[in-house]
């Protein structure tokens, strides 16, 4: 009577193991990054909720981007587009700051959730008074840096340049205003920077954590500093503007917000010197989600050779899907 196996027959059944072993994780690890894409989804959907109730409370305005309300304070008071949804999440219409986001309680059911992109790791805690914590980026004329309250405020080159008003800055934009809306990006992930000391508008020095470059939750920086330095401005005058054609893939050039000139190594990563920029970070670094002007969202497509310098590019994501039709 035969018991147990021979040495062959269990050398059979470790490799067969093995072979399923090797087929299954590779299909676990695409199901759980499927998952994770899938919630980034939800999380947008649910900032164009709160994006439709603040516009229907605000007179049909797009919450500010970046606030700074109290510059004599230390640090300094500031207010921005994730802060304020959070507090239309919460039915408060208030500004409402990370940590009472996040935890929950009495008067909050943990709504800056929404702003963390899953994809996103390395979130062991952050500044629980840092109203800045998301993965998110919104864009920059619709979502403006109002700069400071009673302050200059940002200048819009492209009433500037065209308008016939030197001294124009942007100001809200109003959502009915927005023509093709379903091509417009109005949110969508964004690139990190690793906060490991103490942050511009915050005296936080715990664990690091990932938050826009200086606290600043829009995407001012993409197209190589294109609000800034071209004389459209992220308008769509196409007529005037030499640079940019329409069905042109953006460009994914890394700019340093604090003046540098960053390697192109940088580029779509979340690191000091690719600051407030797009970033593919679901699928394989390929794909980005994004919430567009008539709330659907959606997902744009590059690839590594897209991405690769001397002249990244963004694939899917073109010029028509950020720059807005002349008011």
């Amino acid at each position: 009577m035969r018991v147990g196996f021979t040495l062959v027959e269990l050398l059979v059944v470790i490799g067969i193991i093995a072979v399923l072993i090797g087929i299954l994780l590779p299909a676990l690890g695409r199901a759980r990054a499927q998952a994770r894409n899938v919630q980034c989804g939800s999380n947008l959907r649910q900032i164009g909720l709160a994006l439709q109730m603040y516009v229907n409370q605000n007179k049909g305005s797009l919450p500010p981007g970046f606030l700074i309300v109290d510059p004599n304070a230390s640090p300094n008071t500031v207010i921005n587009w994730t802060s304020l949804l959070c507090g239309m999440m919460d039915k408060t219409g208030k500004v409402t700051n990370a940590s009472s986001d996040t935890a929950g309680g009495t008067n909050t059911h943990g709504f800056r959730r929404t702003m963390l992109c899953p994809e996103v790791s390395g979130f062991a805690d952050f500044d629980p008074n840092d109203v800045s914590v998301t993965h998110y980026l919104a864009h920059p004329r619709l979502m403006p840096n109002l700069g400071t309250i009673g302050g200059a405020g940002t200048p819009d080159n492209y009433v500037r340049n065209f308008g016939g008003d030197p001294n124009a800055v942007l100001q809200c934009y109003k959502l009915s205003k927005l023509k093709r809306s379903a091509d417009i990006a109005v949110v969508f992930d964004g690139s990190m920077s690793l906060l490991t000391g103490v942050g511009q508008f915050t005296s936080y020095s715990g664990n690091p954590y990932y938050r826009p470059r200086q606290n600043m939750p829009i995407a001012d920086l993409i197209s190589n500093r294109a609000l800034g330095v071209s004389q459209t401005a992220l308008i769509a005058d196409w007529p005037k503007n030499l640079t940019y054609k329409p069905d042109a893939p953006v460009d994914m050039t890394p700019v340093d917000a604090a003046g540098a000139t960053p390697p192109l190594v940088f580029t779509n990563k979340d690191l000091d010197g690719n600051d407030r920029n797009f970033r593919f970070r679901h699928g394989k670094s390929d794909m980005l989600n994004a919430l567009f002007g008539d709330m659907h969202v959606s997902s744009f497509q590059t690839s590594k050779k897209n991405l690769t310098p001397p002249k990244p590019n963004a694939g899917s994501l073109q010029y028509k899907n950020i720059m807005l039709d002349r008011p």
